[in-house]
Formats: structure tokens, C-alpha cells, sequence
């Protein structure tokens, strides 16, 4: 279910942003 672009973020992104964002880009998509 990960995209690759998500797992980039995830990697750029702090432990402490990367859920939200990756919350917010799910919400996003859908």
C-alpha cells in the first residue's frame, strides 16, 4: 500500500511529521 513517493517523504521527513503527512497525503489521494 506504500507508494514510492510516500516512503521518500518518509525518509526526508522527521519521525515525528512523517505520520501526519503521510495521514494527510492518504486522506489526500482519497
Amino acid at each position: 500500500m506504500h507508494m514510492p513517493e510516500i516512503e521518500k517523504l518518509d525518509q526526508e521527513i522527521g519521525d515525528g511529521d512523517h505520520i501526519f503527512n503521510v495521514q494527510r497525503g492518504i486522506k489526500a489521494c482519497y
